[in-house]
């Protein structure tokens, strides 16, 4: 008797297996003939202003030749459109997925500007993953400026590290406004209060050097006032050279 019911539970099941997997397939083969009627683009990150929108996204997929708007889901390929999207150098990631409604759905993430970068090799920006991002409108002008002879590689290592020392700084963030870079590597900050200039000198230890000169912000510029130097020299370790007007 037990054996017999095993026998007829293990029926009902293979037949509900059978029933199911008919029944996706059928479902699966009839979303491979849905029709792409439009994309949907939403830029999901925390940046203020958007370097890339529904147009640009759409301007990419047509000049790589993969717009997907009038194919069917099952010609379209989701993971392709991601990695082109996620060439250009502005986007930092992007997901793409097929919805029942007919709509391809796009998530885009941009990529976060640190510091803006002019020099003798071109204009652009660094963002926050070390990475290039090309010279674009919109970009907020609060962003710290370095200038001078800069060559890529030190922008993406030495000043890379500078902009991300910043980003978590509030106080220095707040307070470097330009950087500037010597031939000979050594640095230069212009504050954005204070009639000074800061020689950093070679980027090495710039978070102790940096860290000095706000003791003597707190301490001693307090006291005689931010104006009262020309020039503040941290080259020099554990020195700091002030020259008077």
């Amino acid at each position: 008797m037990l054996k017999k019911i095993l026998i007829i539970l293990f029926v009902f099941l293979l037949i509900g297996y059978i029933l199911f997997h008919i029944m996706y397939l059928h479902r699966k083969n009839n979303e491979g003939e849905k029709v792409c009627s439009g994309i949907q683009v939403a830029v999901l990150d925390t940046l203020d202003r958007h370097f890339v929108d529904s147009k640009d996204i759409t301007q990419i997929l047509k000049s790589a030749g993969i717009n997907p708007v009038g194919k069917k889901y099952k010609d379209i390929n989701s993971d392709l459109i991601e990695k082109k999207l996620e060439e250009n150098k502005l986007i930092k990631n992007a997901e793409a997925y097929k919805t029942t409604s007919g709509i391809l759905k796009i998530e885009v993430y941009q990529k976060i500007p640190l510091m803006r970068i002019f020099s003798t090799n071109g204009n652009y920006f660094i963002d926050n993953e070390g990475g290039f991002m090309p010279n674009v409108g919109g970009i907020s002008a609060y962003l710290p400026v370095a200038s001078g002879m800069i060559e890529k590689d030190f922008a993406m290592k030495e000043l890379y590290k500078f902009a991300l020392f910043l980003q978590k700084n509030k106080f220095w963030d707040a307070q470097i406004e330009q950087i500037y870079v010597y031939p000979n590597k050594e640095i230069e900050l212009i504050p954005r209060v204070g009639d000074h200039r800061i020689l950093l000198g070679r980027m090495d230890n710039f978070e102790e050097k940096l860290n000095n000169l706000k003791l003597l912000y707190e301490k001693g510029l307090g006291e005689t006032g931010w104006n009262r130097y020309a020039v503040i020299n941290l080259k020099y370790k554990n020195q700091i050279v002030c020259t008077k007007k």
